[in-house]
């Protein structure tokens, strides 16, 4: 198989990455040395912007606790809202490995961003996650007046796997097992950023990427496995959202893709299956960008461009 060439900026953020690996202290726990090196990550994004305000809550559910990080771009009522949930293959990723990122984006949105610090696998499996975004966004709605934001202006948003449960989330709501579903809330989008789709990793992008870079098709197996131990759960479209057959009133979506990443052809196959059942979607694939670039605004300008077509698509959301 021919190896990828990637541009002098994509090759210095895998350089990057690959040195961030290597300088990681060993924990006795591999999977607490992997969610170290994500959370050292968070520095490629590049330098944060300034926000008015940040603040950690820990939000009531069925389920206990459930943190998550609010950014407030202004002072500013009634601000529009986007609920964030983070990358990570279901198993790494916290509230500090998207902070740089998130600063930017409410910065750049004017919006109040949340995000979302939700369980992981395999401590927490399905659906424990799924669980946790459907209440962070009931929590949103309910406390809308205590939030000081605007509950007709939400939208929904996330990387790799924190894109399947954005877009799970959404569905969830409009279909009656989700947030009060007659009543609301009504997003007005969602953006899904290369997002995890599809269980079986069997397409020909999985084929041609299966070693990396960033994600390997092994380790993607392995994830899956933590994710979903069982296997007759994995084409549920509440894990895998490609397996829905149903997207009526599901809101309309950004969906970004990345050329040189193994989940392409599902990110692709997904924005296809939601214009066939009728919904709006604006579909964008990034020629020569591996898995993850959007974090790597400190790196790559197609990562900074990304932030700015992700921004404008919700700003225009908001202002309808």
């Amino acid at each position: 198989m021919e190896t990828t060439t990637f541009s002098p900026q994509v090759q210095a953020a895998l350089n990057f990455s690959d040195h961030l690996i290597e300088t990681t202290p060993t924990a006795a726990n591999p999977l607490q040395t992997m969610r170290d090196f994500y959370r050292r990550m968070a520095i490629m994004a590049g330098n944060p912007a300034s926000v008015y305000k940040i603040e950690d809550q820990s939000i009531n559910t069925p389920d206990g606790g459930l943190a998550v990080r609010i950014y407030r771009p202004s002072a500013e009522p009634n601000l529009p809202v986007i609920l964030y949930f983070h990358g990570g293959w279901f198993f790494m990723g916290d509230l500090e490995s998207h902070d740089p990122l998130l600063r930017n984006l409410a910065s750049k949105t004017a919006a109040v961003v949340i995000a979302v610090d939700y369980r992981l696998a395999p401590e927490h499996p399905y659906p424990a996650a799924v669980n946790d975004g459907t209440a962070a966004l009931q929590w949103v709605v309910s406390h809308a007046g205590d939030l000081n934001v605007d509950a007709t202006r939400i939208a929904i948003a996330g990387d790799s796997a924190g894109g399947a449960l954005a877009t799970i989330v959404a569905r969830r709501t409009v279909q009656g097992n989700g947030p009060r579903h007659s009543n609301g809330p009504r997003l007005l989008l969602q953006v899904l950023i290369y997002p995890v789709t599809d269980s079986a990793l069997n397409t020909p992008s999985w084929e041609e990427f299966a070693e990396g870079p960033v994600i390997h098709k092994n380790n993607a197996a392995q994830a899956w496995a933590m994710y979903v131990p069982d296997p007759s759960d994995r084409t549920n479209p509440n894990a895998a959202p490609l397996y829905a057959n149903d997207f009526t009133g599901i809101a309309p979506a950004l969906i970004i893709a990345a050329e040189c990443d193994p989940l392409r052809d599902e990110v692709i196959a997904y924005a296809q299956a939601l214009k066939d059942a009728g919904i709006q979607v604006r579909d964008s694939l990034y020629p020569g960008m591996p898995h993850g670039f959007f974090q790597l605004g400190g790196f790559i300008d197609d990562a900074r461009s990304a932030m700015e077509e992700v921004a404008a698509a919700l700003k225009n959301a908001f202002s309808k």
